[in-house]
Order: C-alpha cells, then structure tokens, then sequence
C-alpha cells in the first residue's frame, strides 16, 4: 500500500545531512509543518529534525495536514528566517495501522482500548463523500468549521481517481493525493511569496503503526529545494544517498 518507508528519524537525519552538504545546516534554518494537529503526529521519531520530538512551532498545516495558513501565513513564516538562513517544510497528511498491520486508517491511542480512525478527518470525509450526500460539498461553509469543509471538498475532487485505482486500500491512495495538493498549494505560495531564500520542502504521509509504542514510520514521497533564484531542485536522490542503510526504504502492504 505503501513504497519507500522509513522511520522519521531516519529521513530526518538524512534531510539535514543534504541541507547541510549544502551549506545550511540546521542552526541556519528555519522549520515548520504543514500537517494534520493529531497529537498523534508529535512523535519522539522527528528529534533530529525537531527539538524534543515536537513538530516546530511554525505551523502552516490545517486538518489532514492541508496548507491553511495561505500565502500570508508563508510570509509570515519566511520572514522570521535568519539572515543567512534558509526554511525548511515538512508536509503531509497522516495514516493509522491496526496494531495486527491489517487495516489502514485506524490505530490504537494512548489510553485507549479501542482503535480510533487517523486520520480522523480523512476518514470521516471519505464516509461522508461515499454516502451520496457530497453535494452538500458545494453548500455554504458551515461557521467554524472551514477546515473540515475543505478537506470534504477535496476528497470529494479525488473520488474519481480513488474509484479508478486498483490493489490499494483507497485510504493509502488519498493520502498520497493529499501528499501532492499540499505540495502544490505550498509551492504555489512560495511562487508568490518569492522568499529569496533556499526553502527545503521534505513531503511523504506519516504512518502512525502503533501509538502505544511510539512506532512511527513515512512514506517519504518528495523531498526537493526551491532555490533562492526561484529554480525547483529534486533532492530525493541525494536523501536516499543519506539514509542510514541499515534502515533502506521498504514497502507497507
């Protein structure tokens, strides 16, 4: 269901040894996320990345890790970057794993004997969209809930190809589709914004196998710059180069 995952801790490593190599290393840049606010996703995995395990304190990310902030929270951002820094965005949406590794979209939380749906909105709008009432996606936003309003209108775009793919659960296919709507809404932005500085954009859907274990894995899917000249380098190469190779990339099935 799921190609070229690793642990976080792993890609972390490897993402800053890249940024380093080209003469950014972490004390020169500047981080934050676009991802879903599951407390579930504040895992000790992201320490090299992220001091105390905690996603940074820049957040850009809404419900299913969807890019909220805009182009004026991104510019926002980009201004509290050093001066002879860069930014660096992790990004992505959220996938549970049944303890027993058979089902996607559900996993077992802290404190909790029963499995509970992650990610919680990903899942609730692809229910909501299946039921036959999605033409509701083109009503009003309901007050107070804009977040959970977009993330049904975007499931609602994806269902066609959800329908069209075969041998994949269809929660692994739209987390993959959100994993690209967030790239393009980001790289959209910083277009926009044009930072003049180098901004590393690592994106893959984080698997949440097992909360109780603090066993976390990504699906690593883009990691690439936008340079400070505005050109969009692919970097995926370059991490895997980096990568621990004890810990290779491997599939989720």
């Amino acid at each position: 269901q799921f190609g070229g995952v690793s642990t976080p801790r792993n890609v972390a490593g490897a993402a800053l040894a890249v940024a380093a190599a080209d003469d950014y290393p972490k004390h020169k840049l500047l981080f934050a996320s676009s991802t879903c606010p599951d407390e579930i996703n504040c895992a000790a995995a992201w320490e090299p990345l992220f001091h105390n395990g905690v996603l940074p304190a820049y957040r850009l990310g809404g419900l299913a890790g969807l890019f909220c902030a805009g182009l004026a929270g991104f510019k926002a951002y980009a201004s509290h970057a050093a001066d002879d820094g860069g930014l660096f965005v992790f990004y992505g949406p959220h996938c549970g794993m049944s303890e027993d590794g058979a089902r996607l979209g559900a996993v077992t939380r802290l404190g909790q004997n029963a499995e509970s749906a992650a990610c919680g909105a990903c899942v609730g709008a692809l229910e909501w969209a299946r039921t036959g009432d999605n033409a509701k996606s083109r009503a009003a936003p309901q007050p107070g809930d804009y977040q959970m309003d977009l993330v049904k209108a975007t499931v609602v775009k994806h269902l066609p190809a959800l329908d069209a793919a075969e041998g994949r659960d269809e929660i692994a296919v739209l987390c993959d589709l959100l994993c690209d709507d967030i790239r393009r809404d980001l790289l959209d932005a910083i277009a926009a914004a044009d930072p003049g500085l180098p901004v590393y954009l690592l994106g893959g859907v984080q698997i949440n196998a097992d909360a109780k274990a603090d066993n976390e894995l990504l699906a690593v899917r883009h990691f690439e710059v936008r340079t400070a000249a505005g050109y969009v380098i692919d970097k995926f190469d370059a991490l895997k180069e980096c990568l621990n190779p004890g810990e290779i990339l491997r599939s989720i099935r």
